[in-house]
């Protein structure tokens, strides 16, 4: 584990404490292992949780002067997206739409201290009916989307919807994103994602201080997304495990259970250890029971193909020749993307990827045919 990987595992396991010792120690371990000038962007997203926590305790935080601006930082930029997306909002839901807040501002409506969970921008799930009118009202308002999403979606709209899950919008002038989703990413089945998305638009909370009709996800949905989301982005954030220890300080063994229980059902339980094994590295209070139905086992055990690009090293000979490479990537991911997805369905999802797949490599998977000859003999 790098220097970096190191403070950042001292920070998230002091947030989540249940004594003021362990704080104390491991606040220590961060700061001995933190340049504050050159501060890493995952413990950034972290600092007013820190304060927050300092005040529980008693304790004195550390580089106090830095942590202080830090939170006023973090304080006008929540100020700034909600004064510049909050009409945007009002706009989608005037039009019909049905908009449910996801990850960050879903997060933010149900704590009891909303502004210890930063946010850099706003993320919303809508049908996948929904999505073109929202992106046309957009970019009236001036959001301009990724280019190359924008190209792929006016060339192909029908295969974005197997091989993407969202597409990000930003304002050239307000500096704001938002980031439309029509399924929820982190191998969560699109029947699943759909159910949970109608269920939040129809009974979710309202967000507070946001235009009526803004609903947010919450419960058992909301806890399997940012797990989902934690699994895929590894450990480049750790803001789903304080995210995780406050929406679950209240829960049973019963309700990790159930949590379990649904990721067994879209058959990725493999999610859930994986998620399980990163808590107990730090530290984070689990039920016996939980505990004990997974196996302890490295973190690398519970890893799967996620995008087009993950070259597997342990594939050898003609596997890693990139035709085949391209068809064993497009089954694996319309499997394990699209919750195991079986039948017809598994098949349309491959031939989308498959046609995509040139999109996702890059211009490093156009080699000649000299340079995919010596890549496969390298292999062998």
């Amino acid at each position: 584990m790098s220097t970096e990987d190191l403070a950042l595992q001292h920070l998230v396991t002091a947030l989540i404490a249940r004594d003021r010792e362990t704080v104390v120690h491991h606040l220590a371990e961060w700061e001995a292992r933190t340049d504050i000038a050159d501060l890493d962007p995952r413990c950034l997203r972290l600092i007013p949780a820190l304060k927050s926590c300092g005040q529980r305790w008693g304790i004195a935080v550390p580089f106090p002067a830095a942590v202080e601006r830090m939170v006023r930082y973090w304080w006008l930029k929540h100020r700034w997206i909600e004064r510049a997306m909050q009409p945007v909002v009002e706009e989608l839901i005037a039009a019909g739409l049905h908009p449910v807040a996801l990850k960050g501002l879903a997060v933010r409506s149900v704590l009891q201290q909303p502004e210890i969970r930063t946010m850099a921008d706003i993320d919303i799930a809508l049908p996948p009916a929904e999505i073109a009118e929202a992106m046309r009202r957009l970019r009236a308002l001036g959001f301009v989307p990724e280019t190359d999403l924008e190209a792929h979606w006016l060339r192909h709209p029908k295969r974005i919807f197997y091989t993407e899950h969202a597409v990000a919008f930003t304002h050239p002038q307000w500096g704001a994103e938002i980031d439309l989703h029509w399924r929820l990413w982190g191998l969560i089945p699109a029947s699943t994602g759909g159910k949970w998305i109608a269920d939040a638009a129809a009974h979710g909370p309202q967000v507070s201080g946001w235009p009526d009709g803004l609903r947010a996800m919450d419960g058992l949905p909301l806890v399997r997304t940012l797990v989902a989301n934690g699994y895929v982005d590894d450990w480049s954030s750790a803001t789903w495990i304080v995210d995780l220890h406050e929406l679950t300080a209240e829960w049973t063994d019963r309700e990790w259970l159930e949590l379990l229980e649904s990721f067994e059902r879209d058959g990725s339980r493999f999610v859930f250890e994986w998620a399980i094994n990163a808590l107990q590295g730090v530290d984070f209070p689990l039920p016996s029971a939980v505990i004990a139905a997974v196996p302890d086992a490295p973190l690398s055990t519970f890893r799967r193909l996620l995008y087009a690009h993950d070259w597997e090293p342990h594939v050898k000979g003609l596997l890693r020749l990139p035709a085949i490479q391209r068809i064993r990537t497009a089954w694996r991911a319309a499997g394990i993307r699209h919750g195991n997805n079986q039948g017809l369905e598994r098949w349309r999802i491959a031939a989308a990827f498959y046609a995509d797949y040139p999109r996702k490599m890059g211009p490093g998977y156009r080699l000649t045919w000299r340079e995919r000859l010596t890549r496969w003999l390298g292999s062998k």
